[in-house]
């Protein structure tokens, strides 16, 4: 929060005066040159002050910015940014006044302090407030429960008001009920008016309905009558023939193609049975029916090696001069047995010889025959072969015997043309296309028919045309949507029940209910009511306020007394402040509500203890310090010639401690007639500005 400018014209010494404000800005004036009348015109429009001496300046102009947006306050306007007298004595310093708060009130100190950040009036503790503000309005918190004169009025009030809203609203129902009889009474006469006019539609309906239908009809009939020359006979005696004629074009265009094919298999079964014969004379089926299964041919190493065996030990036996006997009779055993191995061998191997010829044979007529396996399945598949062979080309033969006989092309075209002949029809699609129209001619003739006789209810069509003129009706004045006629039937039922209903229930209240209510007027029920309502609501609201009232002050008396003990002591406090400017005193606090300054040697002094100078310095020490808590965000202090009674030492480190201030975001503005505070604000880099 900072001041922008700020203008002002024709004010005692004043004749026009503009200023754009910097952070740090000195105003300097000599003796009547105008610096008290600018002084105590802003401190009047900004804070409240009392009275300036030359009335209000109503040529005055600020500009202040605040969060973020620029305020315009004109003097002829009242200005809203300060209401409370307390923030106004933390930002503005009138010179030789250093005090804070307002003595003509009496308030001591400490209370003063609470005044401040409390936003409150008067000479009351926040206890004391609490008690006065219970008293008065008749409540007692600790109880939870109100006086008994106050609680037997609020109780009255209570009940006054159950027996109002009880009767307002069994009122408000009857008068609603009036209503909506009324309103069903009109729409039952609408929905009638309505039911009649779309019954009458209805009727027209139909009648055209039939009307139209009847012609239909007759119409349908006259239709009908040119397609009996299309039959469904026709139609699949025309498709037979066409069928027939496809085939016969496709058999006869494939005879010679089954001849050949006949001739080629004849040749195959001529050859099929070349080789049978040739077979059965060279005694092929004997052989290989007689032919037992092949045997492994024996190996000569296990015979021949018995007999050197026996060889052996008979040579051996004539060296040694044993016996000869048993060693002649194992010789002769594997001479034996060598021979019948080899015996055996050589008949195998005459029999393979045998196979090979065979096979040599056949091959003649079976090339491709490489073994007696081969040979065996070829002679086998003969017979199939012959069979396949045969039925395929008996079937071959049918098939061409089958089209010889049947009708030539000629017969069938001039069947098909006594068919366009009897028909009309040129194609076969047409003569479809015809008995499709005459089926759809039937479907629509049945269709009307069963309309017709499911509103007539009767079965003569020669009695239609005179029942359907019976039913002839004038037309209606407008269109209805027939279809709604159940539905509005259905509102009609509903509403005649619903009137009745409302038409007892306004009879029986009428009667009974009313009677039982001291009230005549409802107008004045109403009137009643809201009164109570409205005291019944105060109560509750001065309940809820005196509590609410009674947590803030409690709230506000320990933030309070944290608050204030944050300005007292730690860096940038009163305390840090103070011994800066005054470089004797380590600390300040509160004893009894009164600042107590310590020295360094540890003695108290009480605030009125301590000189006029030392006293200002305390208090701008404090506002410095509180304002830094009040307004983190930054704000602006007035000082009018606020160092008069300081020592030119001190005069240095307190414009010193306003350049900090400065520099930590905040705006000084400081009006003086001394050079030598001109001076040291100059030197530490204020805007100067000379009245």
């Amino acid at each position: 929060m900072k001041i922008k400018s700020f203008n002002l014209e024709n004010y005692g010494p004043i004749k026009k005066f503009s200023l754009s404000c910097e952070k740090f800005e000195l105003i300097f004036g000599l003796n009547e040159r105008g610096k008290t009348a600018l002084v105590e015109a802003l401190g009047y429009y900004l804070f409240r002050m009392s009275s300036p001496r030359y009335g209000k300046p109503e040529g005055l102009v600020i500009e202040l910015e605040k969060d973020g947006k620029v305020h315009t306050i004109f003097a002829k306007k009242p200005c809203n940014i300060f209401t409370s007298p307390e923030v106004s004595r933390l930002m503005y310093v009138v010179a030789s006044d250093s005090a804070i708060y307002d003595k003509n009130k009496q308030v001591q100190f400490w209370d003063a302090i609470k005044l401040l950040l409390s936003q409150t009036e008067g000479k009351f503790s926040f206890a004391e407030l609490a008690q006065k503000i219970r008293e008065k309005i008749g409540y007692f918190p600790k109880r939870d429960d109100w006086k008994p004169e106050k609680r037997q009025i609020i109780e009255k009030d209570i009940q006054n008001r159950e027996e109002l809203q009880r009767y307002i609203k069994e009122q408000n129902e009857i008068e609603r009920k009036y209503q909506n009889l009324v309103r069903l009474n009109e729409e039952y006469k609408n929905l009638k008016e309505e039911l009649n006019n779309m019954q009458i539609a209805k009727k027209y309906s139909v009648y055209q309905e039939l009307k139209a239908l009847h012609g239909e009809y007759l119409d349908c009939k006259s239709r009908l009558s040119l397609y009996d020359r299309y039959e469904d006979e026709f139609y699949k005696r025309w498709q037979h023939l066409e069928a027939e004629k496809k085939g016969l074009i496709f058999i006869t265009q494939n005879q010679k193609e089954l001849q050949a094919e006949i001739s080629e298999l004849e040749n195959q079964m001529k050859e099929i049975e070349t080789k049978q014969r040739f077979i059965q004379n060279q005694g092929f089926y004997e052989y290989l029916t007689n032919l037992k299964e092949p045997q492994a041919e024996p190996t000569l190493f296990y015979p021949f090696l018995f007999f050197l065996l026996g060889f052996i030990v008979l040579i051996l036996s004539f060296k040694i001069g044993f016996t000869l006997s048993a060693p002649f009779a194992l010789f002769l055993a594997s001479v034996v047995a060598l021979f019948i191995v080899y015996y055996r061998k050589m008949s195998i191997r005459k029999i393979e010889l045998k196979k090979q010829e065979w096979i040599a044979k056949a091959q003649i007529q079976f090339p491709e025959v490489e073994t007696i396996d081969q040979l065996r399945k070829a002679v086998d598949d003969l017979s199939d072969n012959k069979i396949k062979l045969q039925t395929l080309i008996d079937a071959k033969k049918e098939q061409l015997e089958k089209s010889q006989k049947m009708k030539n092309i000629e017969e069938i075209d001039a069947e098909i043309e006594s068919l366009r002949q009897k028909t009309g029809c040129a194609t076969i699609e047409q003569l479809k296309q015809k008995l499709i129209e005459k089926e759809e001619v039937k479907k629509r003739i049945e269709g009307i028919y069963a309309r017709i006789f499911n509103i007539l209810a009767e079965k003569d069509v020669t009695k239609w045309a005179g029942l359907i003129e019976e039913r002839r009706v004038e037309p209606p004045e407008r269109e209805y949507d027939i279809s709604r006629i159940d539905e509005v039937e259905k509102k009609v039922r509903d509403i005649e029940e619903s009137i009745r209903g409302i038409s007892n229930e306004i009879r029986l209240f009428e009667e009974l209910n009313k009677k039982s209510f001291d009230i005549a007027n409802p107008g004045f029920a109403f009137h009643e009511l809201a009164e109570v309502e409205k005291r019944l609501k105060n109560y509750e609201l001065e309940k809820n306020a005196a509590l609410k009232a009674e947590e803030i002050l409690n709230s506000m008396s320990n933030e309070l007394d944290i608050f204030i003990d944050d300005v007292l002591q730690g860096n940038e406090s009163l305390s840090d402040y103070f011994k800066f400017v005054t470089q004797r005193y380590n600390a300040v606090k509160i004893v009894n509500r009164d600042f107590v300054a310590i020295d360094e040697d540890g003695k108290e002094f009480f605030s009125g203890e301590l000189s006029s100078g030392a006293k200002d310095q305390l208090m701008l020490c404090f506002r410095l310090a509180a304002l830094k808590r009040l307004y983190p965000e930054g704000t602006f202090i007035i000082l009018d010639d606020a160092f008069i009674f300081a020592d030119w030492i001190r005069r240095e480190r307190l414009v010193e401690l306003l350049k900090k201030f400065v520099s930590e975001g905040n705006q000084v503005l400081y009006f003086t007639s001394d050079n030598h505070t001109m001076e040291l604000f100059k030197e530490l880099g204020a805007r100067i500005t000379n009245l």
